[in-house]
């Protein structure tokens, strides 16, 4: 399985903004992708107020790759929510098996 997590800053002012269009846009559309085991959102906090991130795990590669395209290393972007943005991250990791 491969671990996604990808990180957003987002411009001062727009968290509101971008908190609705995570929850009303992204998560419905990264759920109902196929090969997607799970995802957890993570939302600002005191030590990070313009930070969300949106871990997952996929089945396999081709799954991600289904989802983010050739070029999955990079962060998939809605026209929606560029404007809010100021950076973005993203990491890959392999599952571990414990």
């Amino acid at each position: 399985m491969i671990i996604r997590f990808f990180r957003a800053v987002i411009r001062d002012g727009e968290q509101e903004a971008f908190k609705s269009f995570f929850f009303r846009t992204a998560l419905p559309f990264v759920r109902s992708q196929k090969g997607l085991e799970s995802v957890t959102i993570g939302l600002p906090h005191a030590s990070t107020p313009n930070e969300f991130s949106m871990l997952t795990v996929w089945r396999d590669l081709n799954a991600l790759k289904e989802f983010a395209g050739e070029n999955w290393r990079e962060a998939v972007i809605h026209p929606g929510e560029a404007r809010l943005l100021k950076q973005t991250d993203v990491h890959h990791y392999e599952a571990a098996d414990i």
